[in-house]
């Protein structure tokens, strides 16, 4: 017989309401990003997350990147994506594991500032990342802000554990966000600067050294090495991710250094009451001698944004989504700037309000009713705060709804592609890869909007010298760059507005030149056309 231990007892008692107030934000937190991707009937994947399935496929096979993708490889994406992909072949696996990780963010955040901040300032999290435009945007797409999130709060949790930190876990959580997103590499180097400078400080006095336990954060440079050896089998150059940002820079994308400081300032500045309660936060942290949660908003906030100013510098272009981490920042520390700047006052009204309206109600369950409403408001408040509403906001809810007709048409275009290709002459594979004076497009037999070849070439099983994005400059009668024997696929949600694609609209043959457009399959309700291009007879 088990003996009773009524401590034990008492503890679990207490663990078993928390594991389902978690489990509990967990569920609404994937309710919510399923109801803004809805990957039921088709998954939208983004052109970076399909060609990260690419280079595993291409890894697996041992057979090197036969042509340049704008995608700087993300080693993480590349084995988890790939080995989902790989397993299931089914696109929307992919995207149901970003909603599941997004629904691991949400409670992560909202445990690590409960530890910081409290109750209150873990309601206000949980409801500022769900209702994060930028979050839900990169879920969307099953991008990897929500991987590199993932890494920060698991680093962040392992350095605020109650006792002694856990140093390795926190190591791997930074290597887990570094092999996710590469700026991440910026925490590894300021763990390691910073103790590399506590070392140096106290030399002659090992009392007060860093724990040697400490330097186990270094586990995050770790991601240096992995991302040369995958750049290495990927395409035989160790420092090729390096090379891809600045060849990947569509002309005329940049706003120069300070033109994107701008941008950076006032794009934050738009926060508001956000960025006052994250001036708050950090104050309350720097107070309460939370080093490392300071040091981490440092580097994912300034850091970031002086980050994104050297890309400039380096005529690299800059992504709007590039600064997500400094969305991330700003509303994590103003969560913990609500926590010890106002959630003390609404605890004091909650409990005024319990006074004068819970005469009768034994002091326990008034005191949970108090506190409910305030972890309640706190939510509320984290929502507001985080406008635009990522849930309902049009320009969120909007380009998910485009993106899955997008890739709905796509679904429905490759079964005709596939029944048409061995009709047309394919043209061989000897155009494409990495030399710059390379025409992709001899050689090519599918054409297809730029953000869909990746996803395309491994649906349809074709070289990427063999199926090649498509611009309106392609079409232009004066210069045309198109061959007899080519597959068009024209979607107006995925090609640019440009009224030059206006030729491959029809439903019946026409002259392009001294070429024949003739139609092989469309929904022009939809907004989707193939074609094949044919030799006139003139």
């Amino acid at each position: 017989m088990v003996a009773y231990h009524p401590a034990v007892s008492a503890d679990a008692d207490r663990r078993l309401p928390a594991m389902l107030v978690w489990l509990g934000l967990f569920g609404v937190a994937v309710l919510v990003a399923a109801a803004v991707v809805l990957p039921v009937r088709t998954a939208q994947v983004g052109y970076d997350t399909a060609a990260s399935v690419l280079y595993f496929d291409r890894i697996v096979v041992g057979h090197r990147l036969e042509a340049f993708l704008s995608v700087t490889p993300k080693p993480l994406l590349t084995v988890v994506d790939g080995l989902v992909h790989a397993l299931i072949s089914d696109w929307r696996a992919i995207s149901w594991l970003a909603i599941v990780v997004y629904g691991l963010d949400v409670v992560l955040a909202a445990r690590l500032v409960r530890r910081l901040a409290g109750r209150a300032a873990a309601g206000f999290a949980a409801g500022a990342l769900i209702a994060s435009s930028a979050l839900l945007s990169d879920v969307a797409l099953a991008y990897a802000v929500t991987w590199a999130l993932l890494g920060w709060l698991i680093a962040g949790t392992a350095l605020t554990t109650h006792g002694s930190p856990r140093y390795a876990l926190a190591g791997v959580g930074l290597l887990l966000a570094a092999t996710a997103r590469f700026e991440s590499n910026l925490l590894s180097v300021a763990a390691l600067v910073v103790l590399a400078a506590w070392s140096w400080r106290s030399r002659g006095d090992p009392s007060a050294a860093p724990p040697r336990r400490a330097w186990l954060l270094a586990v995050g440079m770790v991601a240096l090495p992995i991302q040369g050896l995958h750049d290495w089998l990927l395409s035989g150059d160790p420092l090729y991710s390096l090379s891809v940002p600045v060849r990947g820079t569509p002309s005329g994308e940049l706003l120069g250094p300070f033109g994107r400081l701008a941008w950076l300032v006032g794009r934050e500045l738009d926060g508001g009451a956000m960025l006052v309660l994250a001036v708050a936060g950090v104050a309350a942290l720097v107070a309460a001698r939370r080093w490392s949660i300071v040091a981490g908003l440092a580097v994912l906030g300034p850091g970031v944004a002086a980050f994104l100013v050297w890309l400039e510098v380096r005529h690299v272009y800059v992504s709007s989504r590039y600064a997500a981490p400094l969305d991330l920042a700003i509303a994590i520390a103003a969560a913990v700037g609500y926590g010890a700047a106002l959630a003390p006052g609404l605890a004091t009204v909650a409990s005024r309000v319990r006074d004068r309206f819970g005469r009768g109600i034994p002091a326990s369950p008034g005191r949970l009713r108090a506190s409910i409403i305030v972890v309640g408001v706190a939510i509320v408040a984290g929502a507001v705060f985080a406008s635009p509403f990522g849930p309902l906001s049009p320009a969120v809810v909007g380009t998910s709804r485009s993106n899955l007709t997008l890739h709905a048409n796509a679904n429905a275009a490759e079964v005709a592609i596939r029944a048409t290709l061995p009709t047309v002459a394919r043209l061989g594979t000897a155009a494409g890869g990495f030399g710059e004076g390379d025409d992709p497009l001899r050689g090519a037999t599918v054409l297809v909007p730029v953000l869909l070849r990746p996803q395309m070439a491994l649906d349809l099983d074709l070289d990427l010298t063999a199926i090649v994005g498509l611009g309106s400059d392609d079409l232009d009668p004066a210069h045309l760059r198109i061959h007899p024997g080519q597959l068009i696929y024209h979607d107006r949600r995925g090609d640019e507005p440009d009224s030059r694609f206006d030729i491959l609209e029809s439903t019946q043959p026409s002259a392009l030149g001294p070429f024949v457009v003739v139609p092989v399959a469309s929904d022009p309700r939809l907004g989707w056309w193939l074609v094949r291009i044919d030799q006139g007879s003139g």
